[in-house]
């Protein structure tokens, strides 16, 4: 087998150069790996939205205790205290918004929910390039990216 193998048990792949732990403001589809924005206070976050600017990825192996969810698949809870990851150099096991299509090495932007869609180099926000070829025309897929934020 050849290409990316996309991790069952991880979100984050490898080591990011930058992580912090905030309170989730708003719980609605904060699932490990979904992209992240500011909430209310500086300490604060909720799920991106399309056309945010992100601050960084919803970590899993870094939760601590009782905000640590029973994997990746499962939600967290609002006011938990979730681990957010950012810089490059590190992949990410995300979910590709419904409706889209992408090439591995193609440049991706902040969907609704957290998700990530195909980006307009050049007038898009890009926070990931895509690590393999994905079609989720037919309903949301898991991706594996590469993060630039």
């Amino acid at each position: 087998m050849t290409g990316v193998i996309t991790p069952n048990h991880a979100v984050i792949i490898g080591t990011s150069p930058g992580f912090d732990t905030r309170i989730l403001e708003a719980a609605t589809t904060a699932y490990p790996g979904r992209l992240m924005k500011k909430g209310t206070n500086d300490n604060d976050v909720v799920v991106c939205t399309a056309g945010a600017k992100p601050l960084g990825w919803l970590g899993f192996q870094k939760a601590v205790g009782d905000y640590k969810p029973d994997d990746i698949d499962t939600i967290y809870v609002i006011n938990d205290e979730v681990p957010i990851h950012y810089g490059t150099g590190f992949g990410v096991r995300t979910s590709l918004a419904s409706g889209e299509s992408v090439d591995e090495g193609e440049a991706l932007t902040a969907a609704a929910a957290g998700e990530v869609a195909s980006a307009t180099v050049g007038t898009d926000d890009i926070c990931a390039r895509a690590r393999q070829t994905v079609d989720a025309s037919g309903g949301a897929e898991t991706i594996v990216v590469d993060s630039l934020i």
